[in-house]
């Protein structure tokens, strides 16, 4: 269950995946890899315990990926004195809220995506401006690159494409993105190639249309 809920953060309903995902988020750190771990079990626990979902939601990993986005987050974000506490804590809200917004969207049949993971947050952010917490990136990303605007080197062009898919759990280097990607691969070739094509859109739009 765990495992499927790592691989739900990409759609995937696949153990496998679960396992490719973690790797490539150890990689860059394995205080990140465990506290993705720990927050997609709580998560999991506190949707299963509190908001009782379907019992096919939970074994399909579908009550654990908010959390683990949440415990990523409180790694990357927070000082080490918060962050193990707000990764046993955040999760249990993110997971009865998913529950919650599922249940509530699917009189439109709406998926709920992310949206626990993004209401947790963002009322977390509103407390830490408000100064209840006091926020603190753990980490630079180690690649850095200083090529012109207009002319872009190969290299440049291969790390934004591949970070951009790893970093939407903040795995911020190109192998370990690298292994994020061939999980969804495992799971979904078609789905690895959207995933990549999108981070491509991404980074393109960012570097020569909105900068």
């Amino acid at each position: 269950i765990m495992l499927r809920g790592i691989a739900q953060v990409f759609l995937c309903n696949n153990p496998v995946t679960g396992i490719f995902i973690l790797i490539g988020v150890g990689m860059t750190s394995w205080e990140l890899m465990l506290y993705s771990i720990l927050s997609t079990i709580v998560s999991t626990l506190s949707a299963a315990t509190i908001g009782r979902p379907p019992p096919e939601d939970i074994l399909a990993g579908l009550c654990g990926y908010d959390g683990a986005l949440v415990g990523c987050a409180c790694w990357a974000f927070l000082k080490p004195s918060y962050a193990l506490q707000a990764a046993f804590l955040l999760p249990v809200l993110a997971g009865f809220l998913h529950v919650a917004f599922v249940n509530f969207l699917r009189t439109w049949e709406l998926p709920c995506f992310t949206f626990a993971f993004n209401v947790v947050i963002i009322m977390f952010l509103y407390a830490s401006n408000s100064g209840v917490i006091k926020l603190e990136m753990a980490g630079g990303s180690p690649v850095e690159h200083r090529d012109s605007w207009n002319d872009m080197s190969a290299t440049y062009a291969m790390d934004a494409t591949i970070l951009g898919v790893g970093h939407f759990m903040f795995a911020h280097t190109t192998v370990g993105s690298a292994f994020v990607i061939a999980g969804i691969c495992v799971s979904s070739r078609k789905g690895a190639v959207i995933a990549v094509l999108g981070s491509i859109v991404g980074w393109v739009m960012a570097r020569y249309v909105l900068h």
